[in-house]
């Protein structure tokens, strides 16, 4: 019984241990993540599985060897912030794929690129013809960012001389059929104003699955009894 106790309070310590390493790192989307991210994650996920499961080693070594990752990698980021030596030889550097409508050759032998690789991503992105593209930067976390030519870019409100609606971000005010009164605050609404909206559009708070207010006062509503047909071409 002692061996399933040890166990338990190990899983917790690892939890805790991580929790406490996401803050001191930030949070970082895995499509982010540089090559020197991933491997600092893959060692300290090894090393928690370690704290966890294997009684012989003691729990503050593991612990102690999960610390100097994580003061290396903030220590990595902050240099990476900091200096251009350590963004261009270990953290990498953006490499152009394709120049003017040209295939870089040198740049996909440097990043190890097929032409069939980068027809994948292209076509990720939406773009088919190669020809369509002006430019094609990969960046050093993997991403490839795409630059169309001018003709075959999207049209903005600027190309039109259309003015923007400052809509703004929206607010979630209603959930799961629950006023959520703090967002209504931020968007200096009341509930009561919020209720007599409802009442404009004859529905009960406890029917809204989402309600959304956005900058302009203007509010969304999202039903629970809505009803799709049974049969879609998705189906």
């Amino acid at each position: 019984m002692e061996i399933y106790l040890q166990i338990i309070i190990r899983c917790i310590i690892t939890f805790v241990a991580f929790g406490i390493m996401t803050t001191i790192l930030g949070i970082k989307h895995i499509a982010q993540a540089t090559t020197f991210d991933y491997i600092v994650s893959i060692v300290i996920g090894s090393v928690g599985a370690v704290l966890c499961v294997d009684t012989d080693i003691a729990w503050y070594y593991c612990v102690l060897a999960m610390g100097v990752l994580v003061f290396f990698a903030w220590l990595l980021n902050l240099l990476n912030r900091k200096t251009a030596f350590v963004r261009r030889y270990i953290t990498g550097t953006p490499v152009l794929l394709i120049s003017q409508g040209n295939i870089m050759y040198e740049g996909l032998k440097k990043c190890q690129f097929s032409v069939n690789d980068l027809l994948r991503e292209l076509r990720y992105h939406g773009y088919f013809y190669i020809s369509d593209v002006e430019d094609a930067v990969l960046e050093s976390n993997g991403q490839l960012s795409v630059l169309p030519k001018e003709a075959k870019r999207v049209v903005t409100l600027e190309d039109l001389n259309i003015k923007k609606s400052e809509k703004g971000l929206v607010s979630n005010v209603i959930i799961d059929g629950k006023i959520i009164e703090g967002n209504l605050r931020a968007m200096n609404r009341t509930e009561e104003w919020l209720k007599a909206k409802l009442a404009e559009q004859e529905v009960g708070v406890e029917r809204v699955l989402l309600g959304t207010l956005d900058g302009q006062g203007e509010l969304s509503l999202y039903r629970k009894d809505y009803k799709k047909q049974r049969w879609t071409i998705l189906e």
